[in-house]
């Protein structure tokens, strides 16, 4: 049987303690260990989250799916925005950009990532200075099962924003 491994993550000086990982230290380290796909869903990517916006490019462009799903293309930032249709322009289908509010009308708020279907991280946090570092944000890290269906509903939701 799949064994399911579940690791709490934060952010925050409040939530500082021996074996929890910060947000940051675990998304760039799942990034890292990609080698099939990343799929993100996310509310915010602010301009101080570049990097990681840079990072999965550069994924991607060594054979490595990348799927984002924001909240909205159009309210993020110009510089990010840019960045991110620059990638799907250049590097086609395998960095993907979709837009949930301007099809759906209502607001994507999770805050997920998932890489090769083995690993999911669902947290409170954006990508942003605050979610990685500034604010007090918590969230898990799940390994086995539960990140194949994370990533099967998200796949579900790729579907039906490219149905529009």
């Amino acid at each position: 049987m799949n064994q399911v491994r579940v690791e709490i993550i934060a952010t925050g000086k409040g939530f500082e303690s021996p074996g929890v990982r910060s947000f940051e230290t675990v998304i760039k380290e799942l990034f890292q260990s990609a080698q099939i796909e990343v799929q993100v869903a996310i509310y915010l990517i602010s301009p101080s989250a570049i990097d990681l916006v840079q990072f999965l490019g550069d994924r991607a462009s060594r054979g490595i799916r990348v799927t984002i799903i924001l909240n909205s293309l159009k309210e993020t930032c110009s510089s990010v925005r840019q960045i991110l249709l620059n990638f799907s322009r250049t590097l086609g289908d395998l960095f993907r950009v979709y837009s949930f509010k301007e099809r759906f009308g209502t607001d994507l708020h999770a805050k997920v990532v998932v890489v090769d279907r083995k690993k999911a991280i669902i947290g409170s946090s954006n990508f942003s200075w605050g979610g990685m570092v500034e604010n007090h944000e918590m969230g898990v890290m799940v390994e086995g099962y539960p990140a194949w269906q994370i990533a099967t509903l998200l796949d579900n939701l790729v579907d039906e924003l490219s149905s529009a």
